[in-house]
């Protein structure tokens, strides 16, 4: 899997704009058919089972979050997995983000705070 934006659906970032800034109560978007076919089948084929989630992450004990496994470490996710996590930390997508936003000069966690992969 690439770590490319060849991954995404094409699509007009800039048009998305408008959506993402016109919207009530406050601006946000859903966008259909993010990925390609291929690289989401990818993406979803390569998650491990929740056995071998348990082996590669952190569990979580509170109730609400009871059986819930996260892997943030990167050499530990799946290729396809670790490639669309570079593609979202690239300046290439973040570039797109901020003409669809408006938001300039957007970060990416490299420690995958709260993200990375989640298995329940």
């Amino acid at each position: 899997m690439t770590d490319s934006l060849d991954i995404l659906e094409p699509r007009d970032w800039r048009e998305l704009r408008d959506q993402f800034q016109n919207v009530e109560p406050f601006p946000s978007i859903s966008i259909d058919n993010f990925l390609t076919a291929e690289a989401a089948c990818g993406i979803a084929e390569s998650y491990p089972t929740y056995s071998e989630a348990h082996e590669m992450g952190m569990e979580f004990l509170p109730v609400n979050s009871k059986k819930k496994i996260q892997v943030t470490e990167e050499e530990k996710l799946p290729e396809p997995v670790a490639g669309l996590s570079r593609m979202l930390a690239s300046s290439e997508f973040r570039t797109c983000l901020t003409e669809m936003t408006g938001i300039p000069s957007l970060r990416w966690d490299d420690h995958l705070g709260g993200g990375g992969m989640h298995s329940l």
